[in-house]
């Protein structure tokens, strides 16, 4: 079994009232994003290291044991030695290390060792000096019967710096990972909040590609975000509140429309828009990370599509069914197949639900939606039209 040994007891520097662990990166705690990286190794168990049972910690209890892993807090050499076997594996992660580099990660998904880094560079950085010449990099895999090893040790040891050198003594290889490991928000060791807070805020800029204004919905709505980034993007409920959002506008959404405030009805549909671009770009930062597809952006815009059309026909009578209903459904449709057609800024206009939504709320608010339903179906026809023909010439 491959367990992963984590702590959160080295307090932080500069005031902070927390453990190292506990210091917030993108709206996540260190302790979260290395318990991350450890179930991505394929750990069964993860072991943390804690004085007291504080609310991150219970946190992340929860949500390691929702992912169908065990976890456990100790307090001393004896409890881990209680927990850990000779016939195990054991991962370490060092107090503070935020460990996002995937390739230097990968170097102990297979095989024990221990990684190291050039001295010169990172013992200024906080990494712990090894010898003249290397430092520990604070991520290792080694055997249980080493950890079985600090029971003989006193009570005041440092735990994960005694069972490094303990690896060492045993004769685990030192893996070198080079220079690029100390790349900032890729590997280092946070032990202040405004280290953490400048990590997360370069992190989120890295990993977060914003709309170009071609599509201004989405462009604000990621700004916006941005202007949040390293404590909203990364919280792992913005997704679940964005999906609540989302949800909750269509629902009223098509209440109003029910009531004839077919303005009201769009205008909450937009704000739907924007609480599903906002879930997009929470996931797509995590997947940048986490090398996981996101797929929940189609189903999303889908479930718009159809609240528009829903609205149109709710708010509609009899006499506006051929100049409200069908109109809108046969804009969604071709908005949908130009976005599906064309890429560049007339795809990203396409495929922008919000700014769409917003133009034919104001129209709805003057009493031009069917107009505007009529001009804009038009002129994505025509825009289709256009391609389809420059395709031919050029075929020609």
């Amino acid at each position: 079994m491959l367990v992963a040994i984590l702590s959160s007891l080295e307090p932080a520097r500069e005031g902070a009232a927390c453990p190292r662990a506990f210091l917030q990166v993108a709206g996540r705690t260190v302790l979260d994003w290395q318990a991350q990286v450890a179930l991505e190794l394929g750990c069964e168990r993860i072991v943390c290291l804690t004085q007291t049972i504080s609310p991150q910690v219970i946190a992340l209890q929860h949500r390691v044991e929702r992912a169908g892993h065990r976890f456990h807090t100790i307090r001393d050499r004896l409890g881990l030695a209680a927990l850990v076997t000779a016939a195990d594996d054991v991962l370490v992660l060092a107090d503070g290390l935020l460990p996002l580099d995937r390739e230097a990660v990968r170097g102990l998904a297979e095989r024990r060792g221990i990684l190291t880094l050039p001295a010169e560079q990172a013992v200024p950085a906080g990494f712990e000096r090894i010898d003249r010449d290397r430092a520990w990099a604070g991520a290792m895999r080694c055997g249980g019967a080493e950890v079985e090893k600090l029971a003989e040790l006193a009570e005041d040891v440092d735990l994960l710096s005694a069972l490094m050198r303990i690896a060492i003594q045993t004769g685990r290889p030192l893996i070198a990972v080079g220079n690029p490991a100390l790349a900032p928000d890729s590997w280092l060791i946070l032990d202040n909040v405004a280290a953490a807070r400048a990590t997360g805020r370069r992190m989120v800029a890295q990993r977060t590609r914003p709309s170009p204004w071609s599509a201004p919905g989405r462009a604000l709505v990621d700004r916006l975000l941005l202007l949040r980034g390293e404590s909203l993007i990364g919280h792992p409920r913005t997704a679940q509140a964005s999906l609540a959002l989302l949800v909750t506008g269509l629902v009223l959404a098509l209440v109003s429309a029910g009531a004839g405030w077919i303005g009201t009805a769009l205008v909450l549909v937009a704000l739907a828009g924007a609480a599903a671009r906002t879930g997009e770009v929470v996931a797509g930062f995590r997947a940048s990370g986490e090398q996981v597809p996101y797929r929940g952006g189609e189903a999303a815009r889908a479930a718009i599509d159809a609240a528009l059309v829903a609205v149109a026909a709710l708010s509609a009578s009899a006499s506006l069914w051929t100049s409200r209903v069908y109109p809108m459904l046969l804009l969604v449709g071709l908005v949908r197949l130009a976005a599906l057609m064309r890429s560049g800024p007339a795809g990203a206009l396409a495929d922008d639900r919000i700014a769409l939504i917003l133009l034919l709320a104001g129209a709805a608010a003057a009493g031009w939606l069917e107009p505007a339903l009529q001009f804009l179906t038009l002129a994505v026809l025509a825009v289709l039209l256009l391609r389809g023909a420059r395709s031919r010439l050029t075929r020609a």
